[in-house]
């Protein structure tokens, strides 16, 4: 069998393949949109395959007919074993650069339309949780510590909240308890905060 991509999709098979499609003819540099535009629209088939016997889980059909496919000698163009995520890939400096590079390059809508189709979608619980786990205790260089800082503030700067907001802010956090070493951390960053608006500076010293 020829080069192909095998995937799980929550749209139709239809959306799936017009999505691949339109990336494809607008330039997108990965090793999939290039194989398309080398291939030839006209000449790629589409084959929707079952979910193996017992599996009820996409995640985990895609990783078997990923699997199954590559034992069988299929050149798939699929860059990981399929699942949840990107499990097993990590892109070089190189690799990072060119995929900006081929996102800037997109029209402007390319971006509306990819803004469109994700405006209301909610993930899972689960997902969620898989989200937090990855991202929990990922170090954060300097740089990018202050631009998240940067854009809270001046997303946050005249915000005034709904009398509704805040009674579901004030109705979350009733009977949250705070332990001591929050608090006091809480209580040291709203000095330091303090003494910086007043153009003073605050020197914190850790009590034994």
């Amino acid at each position: 069998m020829r080069f192909a991509i095998c995937g799980k999709t929550s749209k139709t098979v239809v959306e799936r393949v017009n999505a691949h499609l339109k990336n494809a003819r607008y330039g997108v540099d990965y090793y999939v949109y290039r194989w398309i535009r080398k291939t030839g629209e006209e000449n790629i088939g589409v084959l929707e395959l079952p979910l193996p016997f017992g599996v009820t889980d996409d995640a985990i059909a895609e990783k078997f007919w990923i699997a199954h496919l590559r034992e069988r000698g299929c050149r798939l163009t699929n860059l990981t074993a399929g699942g949840e995520g990107v499990t097993g890939l990590i892109h070089t400096p190189e690799t990072r650069a060119k995929i900006s590079a081929a996102v800037r390059r997109q029209p402007p809508e390319w971006f509306a339309k990819k803004g469109e189709a994700n405006r209301g979608r909610k993930h899972s619980a689960e997902t969620r949780a898989k989200m937090s786990a990855a991202r929990r205790g990922r170090p954060k260089s300097p740089e990018h510590a202050a631009k998240i800082g940067a854009s809270n503030r001046g997303r946050l700067k005249g915000t005034t909240h709904s009398p509704e907001r805040r009674a579901k802010q004030s109705a979350a956090q009733r009977g949250h308890i705070v332990s001591i070493e929050t608090r006091a951390k809480i209580s040291a960053a709203h000095k330091a905060r303090i003494a910086a608006a007043r153009g003073g500076s605050l020197v914190l010293e850790q009590q034994g």
